[in-house]
């Protein structure tokens, strides 16, 4: 993967792409149970992301996403539901 963040001011700044992909992953591994994906994470800074979440973006998260790749994580179709 080719480098996606920018150093600004000695602070990490990550593409929308980035972020969102992080975040995305994320929600996949809190929705599986990994405990190590902390309450609130969606509202950490981009350097705080980076350094505690930035694992997720390794090959085995590209798994994932092909595995759980039309999963909606958080929602239910009511239909059929009784």
């Amino acid at each position: 993967m080719k480098e996606q963040d920018t150093r600004f001011g000695g602070k990490i700044i990550l593409s929308s792409e980035t972020r969102e992909k992080i975040l995305h992953r994320c929600k996949i591994h809190k929705y599986l149970g990994d405990a190590s994906i902390g309450y609130g994470y969606w509202q950490e800074t981009d350097e705080e992301l980076i350094k505690h979440y930035g694992w997720v973006l390794d090959d085995m998260g590209d798994d994932l996403d092909k595995e759980i790749d039309n999963l909606e994580i958080g929602l239910v179709n009511k239909k059929g539901v009784k």
